[in-house]
């Protein structure tokens, strides 16, 4: 074998050697007492903005590669509220069903992250990502942008994107002859500790 051909080789298995290891994967674990996720819904016509949050989702999520995520995060629709006793009332019963469909799910798909063993040192300034929303019983694809601060082996995450009601089946709400527009926008704020795996 020819000195040329062997530095290639070598080369090559150095390269595989080190893509490996930059591709070193990560799980990210969450739980919903160190996050929050909110909505803002605009009301028709009177322009009203109703804010609601409720408490942060549980899950793990498994970084294998360069933006390649697996896992899913999931989110007690039960613990919304808008400050309006009624309005909740109203908006988890009658709209969200929660005694039938008491959670969503939230799957990222693709993250920012390109290397996986840096998610508990790494920032991430605002990027896109793309996922899949489970809500009232229906899938749907979302994307967004997510962002994130990182420290001491955790990471601050937060995403950010629209669902429009209709696509998951939910009536569009009216509360006191004010309608809710269809489209909604919803931020997802979610704290991890990151274990390399």
């Amino acid at each position: 074998m020819s000195t040329i051909t062997n530095f290639l080789a070598l080369a090559l298995m150095t390269s595989a050697l080190a893509t490996q290891a930059f591709s070193k994967p990560a799980q990210l674990s969450f739980t919903s007492d160190k996050g929050k996720v909110t909505f803002k819904a605009v009301g028709n016509p009177s322009a009203l903005v109703i804010n609601g949050e409720g408490k942060g989702p549980d899950g793990k999520l498994k970084i294998t590669s360069d933006k390649v995520v697996e896992g899913d995060l999931r989110f007690d629709l039960k613990t919304l509220e808008t400050g309006l006793g009624l309005r909740d009332r109203h908006m988890k019963n009658k709209y969200l069903e929660v005694e039938k469909f008491p959670e969503a799910k939230f799957t990222p798909t693709q993250v920012p992250w390109t290397d996986p063993s840096t998610a508990g040192t790494q920032n991430l300034k605002v990027s896109p990502f793309v996922g899949k929303l489970t809500l009232h019983g229906v899938e749907m694809p979302v994307e967004g942008t997510m962002s994130s601060t990182a420290a001491n082996g955790k990471v601050d995450c937060e995403f950010d994107f629209k669902i429009k009601l209709t696509d998951y089946k939910i009536e569009i709400p009216s509360f006191a002859e004010i309608t809710v527009a269809e489209t909604v926008d919803v931020k997802v704020k979610a704290v991890a500790e990151v274990t390399p795996l």
